[in-house]
């Protein structure tokens, strides 16, 4: 209700959920931590799956489970999770080559959060890199989401360019805003949870330079966007956690797979 063109984007929670609002209103309610239990069930599953393809134990699917932007989406009743979950979906079987559930599967999730177009950007990324082209269904979650943008917007009696956006701001200018409440509140946990995503994203940033992979292409628009969050964004340690929650997960995979062949390298060497 507080912002109705940015909340009614996010389509795909709520039509998964409503149904269950004929049994009444606290079943819509359970129906809707049902929903995010599910996507973590299937997120551990397709993040352990992704693992698998690439050579790594199927316990970095608790990639997924323990990471706190999960958590922090459920807190909030927010459709992340499930946006996640089938992002990963998507990416999974765009490396096992079946690329139209790969796209049906990347609609989805940009339908549930619009952020997850960057994962779409990511993909198309890693299909130029290695084929030197892009197919046109990759646009179909674009498309989608355009589609059901101009509707909520026509349908609210809108702007076509209306936001309603307050997640972006100057390049630093949140990060900065945020260090000097945490230091005027004297408050070091917020200030200790916001150090540490900013070592993870330089960190992440740093392994996909060094391991350039789908796991790194596929989210670090994530990453590229984090200097502009707002300081509303950075202040509280469950809502920059939300904000790059596609990063902490990609972050464990892609430090494995370095891992992996690092140890693939030295044990070549050793060999010849």
């Amino acid at each position: 209700l507080d912002r109705p063109v940015y909340r009614s984007q996010r389509m795909l929670y709520p039509l998964l959920a409503a149904p269950a609002r004929l049994f009444g209103q606290w079943a819509m309610v359970w129906w809707m931590l049902g929903i995010n239990v599910l996507a973590i069930v299937a997120g551990t599953f397709l993040t352990a799956r992704l693992a698998q393809r690439l050579g790594l134990s199927p316990w970095f699917g608790l990639a997924f489970t323990l990471n706190p932007g999960v958590w922090g989406e459920i807190n909030a009743g927010s459709a992340g999770t499930v946006a996640w979950a089938l992002a990963v979906g998507g990416i999974l079987m765009y490396v096992e080559g079946r690329l139209p559930v790969a796209v049906g599967l990347l609609v989805a999730a940009v339908l549930a959060r619009e952020a997850m177009l960057l994962v779409v950007a990511g993909v198309g990324f890693d299909m130029w890199r290695n084929q030197r082209r892009v197919p046109i269904s990759l646009a179909a979650p674009l498309l989608a989401a355009v589609a059901w943008g101009v509707y909520v917007r026509l349908r609210l009696g809108e702007g076509l360019l209306a936001s309603e956006s307050e997640e972006f701001g100057i390049p630093l200018a949140g990060f900065i805003g945020a260090v000097r409440e945490w230091l005027s509140d004297s408050d070091a946990v917020r200030l200790m949870a916001g150090l540490v995503f900013v070592v993870i994203l330089v960190r992440f940033a740093a392994l996909v330079r060094r391991v350039p992979h789908l796991l790194g292409w596929s989210v670090i628009g994530f990453a590229l966007i984090a200097p502009l969050l707002s300081r509303q964004v950075w202040y509280n340690a469950r809502d920059i956690s939300r904000a790059v929650l596609p990063v902490v997960t990609m972050f464990a995979l892609l430090a494995g797979l370095d891992i992996k062949q690092s140890r693939d390298r030295a044990d070549a060497e050793l060999t010849a």
